[in-house]
């Protein structure tokens, strides 16, 4: 039956037709079979020995873009990809010289288009009364697309597998026993792997050869503490800083972050951990930080030469301007600042009347009260502040909070008569503390009202010449907190010169230190 129907398909059908013939009805099955082999979806194509075609159906021909007259004259070697011929010649040899019964094998046919097109290829030989086989059948299916994809795939895999070997970030990767399976280039120069040891390593049998510390650089971190162990676990690891010598010596500071590995049904997979060196940031850090603190010194240093100045020509008023600032200081934070802003109040307390060297002297230390002419001296100093502190870089902006502590939120205030919103809160704050520093203390022509009066003078400006939450902050200070009000004696009362030369910021005797906060 198989010889037979082969035989028509081919062409040979006078002398075997009535072998094909279905009983009963006397129908011959030739037709069927050829309009089956015809309409199959896959490519057919029957050869002989030689490889030349005896018949292929519509598919394989629709493939291979020629029509079945084309591919009489063709054979499966001349249509056969050229880096498959040898495969293909070898494997059909071996098929039509009995030692296999079947092929099965991936290939590429030269369309006639001149591009090629992947197949599987089934062949069988088709054998007919004889021993002898009367020709080839193979069936094709188009794997074209699937082998791009695969290439696809491959080439992903590859361009990752690279990315990963050349990733600036060490990587190790584990399964669910805690082998190490994958590590690249990185992971081998941070943590002493040697270069040879591609193999999986057992947890017991780590390839880490470098020696792991914690910060403090002497307590070791065994394996079963670090990052990858405790992802396994299911513990989540987020930069996680320790120290790495290794087996050269280097000491190095490392980064790490590392997750568990879960697949789409949930189960477990192993653990990743990603580390980064960060000695060099770390030493660029400090650096960083060292500048930072040597700006930082050289700034108060010029803050401090700056206050000195005005300290050595009225140690008074000096005093007077600590006190202020620490005040300052103590109702900011109270108020919930943030330690940048509450710094740059407390800078803004020492400077804040830096303009009083353009006030003569005998006006500021004037026993008895002032004439309206020498108060209008007076009032100038805020704007002379401004203009001395301009041109300095601060990171506050301490000649307009200087320029604003006399301003009052109703506008009655100078030099600009500004109002609430148009003031600094910082100047509010300043304007605050001033008034309660200048009015506790003694002057020169009157002695200190103290600090209840002071703080009963705020409380009945409240909303219409002081900031409402500076005031309240300050009366919580002082009546609720128990906060002292800074005293001449206070250490930092004095600029450094005086200390350095042991000037005394009191008078001698029995005498009140001269604060002119309220002359300004």
């Amino acid at each position: 039956m198989k010889t037979s129907s082969a035989a028509l398909v081919a062409g040979e059908s006078s002398e075997v037709t009535g072998l094909f013939r279905i009983a009963g009805d006397g129908r011959p099955v030739e037709a069927l079979f050829r309009n089956t082999v015809e309409q199959a979806p896959v490519g057919i194509a029957f050869a002989k020995r030689d490889g030349s075609f005896r018949h292929c159906n519509r598919a394989f021909c629709s493939m291979l873009g020629f029509d079945a007259a084309e591919l009489n004259n063709r054979s499966i070697a001349n249509l056969t990809h050229a880096e498959d011929l040898e495969s293909t010649t070898a494997g059909l040899e071996r098929l039509w010289g009995g030692e296999v019964t079947h092929l099965d094998v991936e290939k590429r046919y030269v369309r006639k288009d001149g591009s090629a097109l992947w197949v599987r290829v089934s062949t069988s030989l088709v054998h007919g009364g004889g021993a002898e086989a009367e020709c080839s059948v193979e069936f094709l299916r188009d794997i074209s697309a699937r082998k791009e994809m695969a290439e696809a795939l491959l080439q992903n895999q590859t361009l990752l597998a690279a990315v990963i070997a050349e990733l600036p970030l060490a990587l190790l990767a584990c399964d669910v026993t805690g082998r190490v399976t994958h590590y690249n280039r990185a992971a081998v120069e941070l943590f002493g792997i040697p270069a040879e040891n591609t193999a999986a390593q057992a947890r017991s049998a780590y390839p880490v050869t470098s020696r792991v510390y914690q910060l403090d650089g002497t307590t070791p971190v065994p394996p079963e503490d670090r990052p990858l162990a405790c992802a396994l676990r299911g513990e989540e690891v987020s930069d996680a800083e320790f120290i790495v010598v290794t087996p050269q010596g280097a000491v190095r500071t490392a980064l790490s972050s590392a997750r568990r590995l879960v697949g789409p049904a949930g189960q477990a997979l192993g653990a990743v951990a990603v580390v980064q060196d960060i000695t060099d940031r770390k030493h660029n850090e400090a650096e960083i930080k060292r500048y930072i603190a040597q700006l930082e010194r050289a700034m108060y240093s010029t803050i401090d030469v700056i206050a000195t100045i005005s300290g050595m020509r009225d140690p008074y008023t000096h005093g007077h301007e600590n006190r202020v600032a620490a005040i300052s200081a103590a109702i900011a934070e109270e108020m919930g600042l943030e330690p940048s802003r509450i710094e740059g109040i407390r800078i803004a307390g020492y400077l804040h009347d830096l303009g009083k060297i353009l006030v003569p002297a005998e006006i500021l230390a004037k026993p008895t009260r002032l004439t309206p002419e020498e108060f209008n001296l007076v009032k100038l100093h805020p704007q002379a502040s401004y203009e001395i502190l301009k041109p300095l870089q601060f990171p506050w902006p301490l000649a307009e909070i200087a320029r604003q502590h006399h301003e009052r939120l109703d506008g009655s205030g100078y030099p600009q008569g500004l109002k609430d919103q148009q003031i600094l809160l910082e100047a509010k704050i300043l304007a605050v503390a001033d008034t309660v520093e200048a009015m506790a203390s003694h002057r020169p022509y009157r002695a200190g009202l103290g600090l209840e009066a002071s703080l009963a003078e705020i409380e009945a400006g409240r909303g219409k010449l002081f900031e409402p939450l500076a005031v309240d902050a300050c009366l919580r200070l002082f009546r609720q907190k128990g906060y002292q009000l800074p005293t001449p004696s206070t250490p930092g009362d004095q600029p450094n010169w005086a200390r350095s030369i042991g000037v005394s910021s009191r008078r001698t005797g029995n005498e009140s230190p001269r604060v002119v906060g309220d002359r300004g």
